[in-house]
């Protein structure tokens, strides 16, 4: 089971964080707003670079999900809090 916690978005920009508790084993969450240009992604409001980023991690194109309650197609990446 996944639940997320603390979900606030980062000022200025389209990105949310929160903690995702994975089987109750906490995680770093983060959602990343997109849209599609000429077949790409792109991040919506993106100052720090965070989907540029991302592309360390996915070899091929992200899947994007849709959340409850915000408008638009995310990128969302969930990792362990380190110990």
């Amino acid at each position: 089971m996944l639940t997320v916690h603390n979900f606030e978005r980062a000022k200025d920009e389209d990105t949310w964080f929160g903690t995702a508790y994975l089987f109750g084993v906490p995680h770093h969450f983060q959602a990343i707003k997109v849209r599609e240009e000429a077949g790409v992604l792109v991040a919506t409001r993106d100052p720090h670079g965070r989907f540029d980023d991302l592309h360390e991690i996915y070899a091929e194109r992200p899947v994007t999900s849709r959340l409850p309650g915000l408008d638009g197609e995310f990128v969302i990446v969930i990792y362990p809090h380190a110990d």
